[in-house]
């Protein structure tokens, strides 16, 4: 799905392979095919915090964010249909301040279907 992501202050980067058949993702077909970026959120990033939700922005699904702190795992995919003209979003509270931590992803490699 993936190689050589990279997460900076402020940037990712890496290759994204062209994945089909994702179903994981979503139940619709149309969302089942594309780029997809899968990060993993250390149990240290969650330290004191109340809240921390994940998004790609602007969403090519429609979706809202994804809430981080509850989920089990800790794993967040995005849907990349714009490197460019999107980026990642996290947004965290202590329960009296909120941070916003934007990434840019038009670092990314976009590898073309069929190959990878």
């Amino acid at each position: 799905m993936q190689s050589n992501i990279v997460v900076g202050k402020s940037s990712i980067s890496g290759t994204l392979k062209y994945v089909t058949g994702y179903t994981e993702f979503s139940g619709e077909p149309e969302l089942q095919e594309g780029h997809f970026l899968a990060l993993n959120i250390k149990d240290s990033d969650f330290t004191g915090l109340t809240s921390v939700t994940g998004a790609i922005v602007p969403s090519a699904t429609g979706s809202d964010p994804a809430e981080m702190i509850n989920d089990e795992d800790k794993n967040i995919v995005f849907y990349v249909s714009d490197k460019d003209a999107q980026h990642i979003e996290f947004v965290s509270t202590d329960g009296t301040n909120t941070r916003t931590q934007k990434y840019d992803i038009s670092g990314l490699t976009l590898e073309p279907e069929g190959e990878g």
